[in-house]
C-alpha cells in the first residue's frame, strides 16, 4: 500500500500509484543553506500519480509519504 498525506495534515491519507523513477541520481539539496555544509546523500527520485480528487492540491506542494515493503 502506498498513501501520502499532506503535509501538516496527517488525518487523511491520498492513495498513490507509482509510475515510474526518474532517470538520475541527484545529490540531496542543502536544507540549511550553509555554503559550508557538504551533501553526502544521494536521492532517485520516484513519481507517483495521486489517485485522489477531491482534494485541491498546488504544483510543488510537500507531501509525506507511506511505503509499506513486503517481507
Amino acid at each position: 500500500m502506498r498513501s501520502g498525506h499532506l503535509r501538516g495534515n496527517d488525518g487523511r491519507a491520498l492513495p498513490l500509484t507509482f509510475l515510474r523513477f526518474k532517470p538520475l541520481v541527484i545529490p540531496k539539496r542543502s536544507l540549511t543553506d550553509d555554503a559550508t555544509e557538504r551533501v553526502h546523500t544521494r536521492v532517485l527520485p520516484a513519481i507517483y500519480r495521486i489517485e485522489s480528487t477531491d482534494w485541491v492540491l498546488f504544483s510543488g506542494q510537500q507531501m509525506d509519504t507511506f511505503i509499506e515493503a513486503q517481507e
